[in-house]
């Protein structure tokens, strides 16, 4: 029950009267499978370990939203507002993020393997150590996306904008860079890249640690 009324999925549809009583609203644990959610207002709920596995959340608005720990498995959140959403350690794999607004959004530690960004946008994105791997991100545009340590094998980033995007200690074996804009990327020495990539040459800007100091 949310604001007094009763929150029914009939053959998958979330009932159309709820307009915005899920907004603001406590739904943490709750499952969701193959739920559909066309447009539906989650402004700043707490959707932390709800299981959306499945579920249509085309155009839906997560925004500030916290869904920590939430399972999106082969979920649909094409053109969803994610904006300053808290995804950190969810399960995304397999799901369509195309065309979301990922603003200042938290992937920290998220499964995001196999998932579809393309043409996703936002800057300062974190993805710390989340897991990319066989994920299309094909003309995204992240700028100052913070990608460290996470996994990017086999990735497909072609004609992304990352300009100044943290790589430090990412993976990015196997990636497409087809035409990805790298311009004052910061990687580390221990960023690795793809066989024949020459990091500078895409104005990359790779922070060498000093050595030690000697006695």
């Amino acid at each position: 029950e949310v604001g007094g009324q009763e929150i029914q999925i009939t053959e998958g549809y979330v009932n159309d009267r709820l307009g915005n009583l899920l907004e603001d609203r406590d739904l943490s644990d709750s499952v969701f499978t193959a739920g559909r959610f066309f447009q539906t207002d989650f402004w700043q709920a707490n959707l932390d370990r709800v299981d959306f596995s499945d579920a249509d959340l085309w155009d839906a608005d997560l925004g500030r939203a916290s869904a920590r720990s939430a399972n999106f498995a082969n979920a649909s959140l094409y053109g969803a507002n994610l904006a300053r959403t808290d995804a950190t350690g969810a399960v995304l794999t397999g799901a369509n993020l195309g065309y979301t607004d990922l603003y200042r959004s938290n992937f920290s530690g998220a499964d995001l393997s196999g998932a579809v960004l393309d043409n996703a946008s936002g800057r300062w994105t974190n993805f710390l150590g989340a897991d990319l791997s066989g994920a299309s991100l094909s003309m995204a545009n992240l700028p100052w996306a913070y990608l460290s340590q996470a996994n990017l094998t086999n990735a497909n980033l072609s004609g992304a904008n990352l300009k100044r995007a943290n790589l430090s200690g990412a993976d990015l074996t196997g990636a497409n860079l087809l035409g990805t804009d790298l311009t004052g990327a910061f990687a580390s020495t221990e960023t690795i890249w793809p066989t024949g990539f020459v990091p500078f040459l895409a104005g990359v800007v790779t922070w060498v640690d000093p050595p030690p100091p000697t006695s």
